[in-house]
């Protein structure tokens, strides 16, 4: 499929604009959990008035899928790998942590980093697989951003798409989820849905939901900021320390 992007597209994706209401999403049970991911009765009605169906480009679908599992965070917070990060995933520096210890962030610059560190793990997929598709570097990228190109270098799946075994590419993706050295569920329904990506199977409906996820995250994130414990001790050593 042949992927036409124009430089606007960017602005327009990176940004999900909420002006009323809320939207409290709760993930139904679950029986069978690749199955169910998507589950219709999760689109609540009220947001469907706000984000009708519609063609997405696949700008748009990889930027949502990214932001999807990132989520956003305005204040600083270590992430599973004990990284000092703030926004969606963007890695700071002990200073930084300091700068925003209490004042936070704004969407707007959380959307800043976000859309430079997109751009970088977009150019790296490009660099290392620049033969795949459209939707296909997209899945790619979703992986970067996400583990970094360096543990991709010499795997079982860096050789696959490289040698256009694209038929084995998707549940090799499955094998990517552990966390510490366990295995993640929230890395397990990221990778299924890059594999989804990755073979172009996405329905509109899976797309929409997952655009009213990243919405109902904004809301919630500026609503009421997560403070983390290691922030909370940070703020206090702070405090301390000008006594």
């Amino acid at each position: 499929m042949l992927c036409h992007v124009f430089p606007s597209i960017i602005t327009l994706a990176t940004e999900i604009n909420v002006d009323h209401g809320t939207f409290n999403y709760t993930p139904p049970r679950i029986d069978n959990f690749e199955e169910s991911l998507f589950s219709q009765d999760r689109i609540v009605e009220r947001f469907e008035t706000r984000f009708p169906r519609e063609y997405y480009s696949p700008w748009q679908i990889g930027i949502w899928m990214i932001k999807r599992f990132e989520s956003v965070r305005l204040f600083p917070y270590k992430c599973s790998a004990r990284v000092w990060t703030i926004g969606y995933g963007h890695r700071i520096t002990k200073k930084q942590v300091i700068q925003y210890a209490f004042t936070g962030i704004t969407l707007e610059q959380a959307d800043k980093w976000f859309h430079e560190d997109m751009l970088e793990a977009r150019d790296e997929s490009r660099k290392i697989y620049p033969d795949v598709r459209c939707y296909q570097e997209w899945a790619c990228t979703s992986l970067i951003f996400n583990c970094g190109s360096g543990k991709l270098k010499g795997t079982k799946l860096d050789r696959y798409i490289k040698e256009e075994r694209y038929h084995k590419v998707a549940h090799q993706l499955k094998k990517w989820i552990k966390v510490n050295g366990k295995d993640s569920r929230g890395l397990l329904k990221r990778r299924i849905l890059e594999g989804r990506l990755w073979t172009e199977k996405l329905t509109q409906d899976e797309v929409h939901e997952i655009k009213l996820v990243v919405a109902s995250k904004r809301e919630k994130e500026v609503a009421n900021p997560t403070l983390s414990p290691e922030l909370l001790d940070v703020r206090l050593d702070l405090l301390n320390a000008v006594k």
